[in-house]
Order: structure tokens, then sequence, then C-alpha cells
């Protein structure tokens, strides 16, 4: 067997890790939601997820920047977002699954614009049509 071959194996197993884990929701409370309001100060449409900063007060009055993640920007561009359906300084009010370690990351559930602009957040399987869900505050 020549060295190329466990070379080839190695690296599919070093590029391909990654991968495994890519999914998992094990480090978020998926049967917990937080309703966050605040103000967006990043968005970051990029795959494998889109990702974006609300910057809001804890209970203590102290400054908190939430790191929200949602879907690809394929999956979220056919529910009808675009890279200007949040921009820096965009008021929200959203819902999310917070991580287990009571950090300030969090997958969305839902999310409202001021002025009442609900993003959609999920398919209907049956229509494939966006869902308009919206947060309850």
């Amino acid at each position: 067997m020549s060295l190329r071959y466990p070379a080839a194996i190695v690296a599919a197993f070093v590029l391909g890790a990654p991968v495994f884990g890519h999914h998992s929701n094990a480090r978020l409370d998926m049967n917990a939601v937080v309703t966050i309001e605040g103000a967006v100060t990043e968005f970051n449409w990029r795959n494998p997820h889109i990702y974006f900063v609300v910057e809001t007060t804890d209970e203590r009055g102290e400054r908190v920047e939430w790191t929200i993640q949602t879907g690809s920007t394929i999956t979220s561009g056919r529910m009808g977002w675009t890279r200007e359906s949040l921009l820096v300084g965009d008021l929200v009010t959203l819902e999310a699954h917070p991580a287990l370690d009571g950090g300030s990351y969090a997958l969305l559930a839902s999310i409202e614009k001021e002025g009442g602009i609900v993003l959609p957040t999920s398919f209907d399987r049956e229509t494939a049509e966006p869902v308009l869900a919206e947060p309850e505050v």
C-alpha cells in the first residue's frame, strides 16, 4: 500500500470532521425561548448560516450583545430575506432558543422589526410557503 492512501484517508477525516457536527443543536435549549428587544449592530449574510448581533440591556441595565443564528442564505432567501432584510440600527423584537451555558448566543425562532414588519423564519411543509410567526411579547 502506498503512502498516498493513508494520507487521503486522513485528509478525508480532517476535512469532513466539521460536517459531522455542523447541524447539532446540542448547545441550545430548544425547550426554552427568550425574548430580546434591541438594535441590530451587525448582519452577516453568509453560509452556512446567517448571523446577526442585537444590542440590548439586561435586568441590571448593562449592555449585552446577543449573537443570533438563523438559516442559510439559500433557505432564508427562499423565504424572502435579502442582504437588506436587517440593517445596522434596525430595532427588533425577537424570540430565540438560548444557549444552554447561559451565554448570549441563540437560534432565531421569530423576529419582528419596528413598524410591525415580521420576517419569516420557517416554511409550511405542505405548501412550501414562508410562515410569518409573530413573537409573543
